[in-house]
């Protein structure tokens, strides 16, 4: 198994390039979203990463850059880094052949011990958790998006991470074979 660091990392660019843009404070606790909210919440995080993943999916990356949130475009990525670091990440893993949502978790916060999202662990908000099963020409694991409600209210990818089964020991990359 080969990690591949900083290939496609939302919010971990500093790691790839060296840049320490130091990000934001925390945001006051939010208050406590009824069940109803958070299954509308996870309802319109899958729509978001799905049409997010549409159009990386058809190479549109300087439109995926621009449709995420702002504090992925303030604090991870400038879109020309990200046009070279998914493009090269993607064609490592070749066309996609399909993708199932297996999972899509609410919270309003994200915990610092996971490898997904670990640039916005501590930072409170409303996110929602995506986790999807996929397989490309030549790679099979589980893609996950975090879908975060940005400043004017509209649900936006915040941070992405993708792994095969066995990248548990794969610390510090984004992508893990």
């Amino acid at each position: 198994m080969s990690c591949i660091y900083g290939s496609v990392a939302l919010g971990i660019a500093y790691l790839a390039t060296g840049c320490a843009t130091s990000a934001p404070q925390p945001r006051r606790a939010a208050p406590p979203v009824s069940a109803e909210e958070q299954a509308a919440a996870r309802q319109a995080a899958e729509s978001t990463a799905l049409a997010w993943f549409g159009l990386l999916d058809a190479e549109k990356y300087t439109e995926s850059w621009s449709a995420a949130s702002t504090f992925f475009r303030k604090y991870s990525y400038s879109q020309s880094l990200w046009r070279v670091t998914i493009d090269q990440a993607r064609h490592q893993l070749g066309p996609l052949r399909w993708r199932k949502l297996e999972s899509a978790v609410f919270a309003q916060t994200i915990p610092d011990y996971t490898p997904e999202g670990r640039w916005l662990a501590g930072r409170e908000g409303d996110y929602v958790i995506a986790k999807f099963s996929s397989s490309y020409l030549r790679f099979d694991g589980t893609e996950t998006v975090i879908v975060m409600k940005d400043s004017d209210g509209a649900w936006r990818a915040a941070d992405y991470y993708i792994a095969s089964a066995d990248a548990a020991s794969c610390t510090g990359s984004r992508i893990c074979r």
